[in-house]
């Protein structure tokens, strides 16, 4: 048995004993076994949830090698298209931007900067 059905086997245990110290309390009239049994099976509830969590959150290899296959298909694919082989001229001068560039103030420039300092 590997460590992960250990840990579903035991969170298993507490939930089903629980439920069970719970049902025999309530039947037989012992309130205080009761709760302490409901008390184990609502102990017992996250523990089951925090393990089906970590399993479905796992990543099998194959499925990683596969992930890895499909972004490697892509990525030629955009090699082919060329997608990836678009090369931008940067734009010229220290105070230009590139045409897609939207300014939320306008720029200064250097000029308005030099007449403005104390002489």
């Amino acid at each position: 048995m590997t460590r992960g059905s250990m840990q579903l086997l035991l969170f298993v245990a507490i939930f089903a004993s629980g439920i069970a110290a719970g049902c025999l309390g309530m039947l037989t009239g012992r309130t205080q076994v009761g709760w302490v049994g409901l008390f184990v099976a609502g102990c017992g509830v996250p523990l089951l949830i925090c393990r089906s969590i970590k399993t479905s959150m796992a990543v099998r290899t194959d499925e990683l090698a596969e992930a890895r296959n499909a972004g490697y298909k892509m990525a030629l694919q955009h090699v082919s298209l060329g997608l990836l082989d678009q090369h931008t001229v940067p734009p010229e001068g220290p105070g230009t931007t590139a045409p897609n560039v939207v300014l939320l103030r306008p720029v200064r420039s250097h000029e308005k900067r030099s007449e403005r300092m104390a002489q």
